[in-house]
């Protein structure tokens, strides 16, 4: 449940589709660099499906840098519409200044 997205949790549901992915990517991310799950500002599980349906992502901890943590953010917009692709996020300076050599992904995309 703390990598669903907004429109996913609601009730009158939009449904499912590549944005929902974007923002769980932001959650998976998110627990990956903080090497727990994503942590919201929720005291039991009725609070944290209330977070997760009115849009309120996971905290993003202020001692990420800078680059991921607008990586996460820009993963994490509550509405769906103004979700990055995931073209858009390969393209971000996060994933093109890793240390990492990573082979050409766009092939895959189109």
């Amino acid at each position: 449940m703390p990598w669903m997205a907004p429109e996913v949790a609601k009730l009158k549901r939009v449904g499912y589709g590549f944005p929902s992915d974007i923002w769980s990517l932001g959650c998976t991310v998110t627990e990956l660099a903080t090497r727990k799950y994503p942590q919201y500002n929720a005291r039991n599980a009725v609070s944290l499906d209330r977070a997760i349906r009115s849009g309120k992502g996971p905290v993003v901890p202020d001692y990420l840098s800078d680059t991921l943590k607008e990586f996460i953010t820009q993963c994490l917009q509550p509405d769906p519409k103004q979700l990055p692709t995931a073209a858009d996020l390969l393209a971000h300076h996060f994933v093109n200044e890793s240390s990492c050599t990573q082979p050409d992904l766009t092939d895959l995309l189109f």
